[in-house]
């Protein structure tokens, strides 16, 4: 039996994010290991209302992106704009086996299957790497709970 709740106030209960990009100067760095490998980790972005401006974080985002969406291209441009702006000679993207979600997870209404924010950032090379290393462009996690 289906039922159905008339005059009822709904929500989708889920995150929205967004990016405010900011063209500007290229400042913010990562560092790679003593060995010149450059190792970036996915993890969770879900409903916790934050602003990110680093550039590891970003990266990290990026790399969850492209993961969950099983996009290569953005995947070997991702690796090409870290090693470009980076003293870098390798750059790793590690999984985390021991979690539920190995390459990270980001919520799926700002995941790639529904457009998310981060989708416009993999057009070029440039505004994926204005999107990291720029500490103007930041990254909003947000829910649309409140």
């Amino acid at each position: 039996m289906k039922k159905i709740r008339n005059g009822m106030f709904e929500t989708n209960s889920s995150s929205s994010h967004s990016i405010i990009l900011n063209k500007g100067r290229i400042t913010d760095k990562l560092n790679p290991d003593k060995y010149g490998i450059l190792k970036i980790y996915p993890d969770e972005f879900g409903w916790d209302i934050m602003d990110y401006t680093d550039a590891y974080t970003k990266a990290s985002y990026c790399l969850t992106y492209a993961k969950q969406a099983k996009n290569k291209k953005w995947e070997n441009m991702l690796r090409k704009v870290l090693l470009r702006h980076t003293q870098a000679k390798e750059v790793e993207f590690i999984q985390d086996n021991n979690n539920m979600y190995p390459w990270g997870y980001i919520d799926h209404q700002s995941g790639p299957e529904e457009m998310g924010a981060c989708t416009p950032i993999f057009n070029s090379e440039s505004d994926l790497a204005n999107f990291i290393f720029n500490p103007e462009c930041i990254l909003h996690t947000d829910n649309d709970n409140h």
